[in-house]
């Protein structure tokens, strides 16, 4: 049996699909000091989205590094 519950203010954020950041509410309620994680090739995204000055953010390419190990397909990684 899962017990299943609204998150309302987590540590960290991982957003897999840069499109969410357009989102005002994706980061509402994380934590002050809290991590948003954000899977991009675009190193630029910090300077492209204002983000919330109480958080920190980082980016991954995770998309490049599942294909880089055979994790699902370059349509689908």
């Amino acid at each position: 049996h899962f017990i299943r519950s609204a998150i309302k203010n987590p540590d960290i954020v991982v957003i897999l699909d840069p499109s969410l950041l357009s989102l005002s509410s994706v980061l509402s309620g994380l934590k002050e000091g809290g991590w948003c994680i954000i899977n991009t090739h675009n190193q630029n995204v910090k300077d492209e989205v204002v983000f919330p000055k109480n958080i920190n953010i980082a980016i991954v390419d995770a998309n490049s590094i599942a294909v880089r190990y055979g994790l699902g397909t370059k349509e689908q990684p």
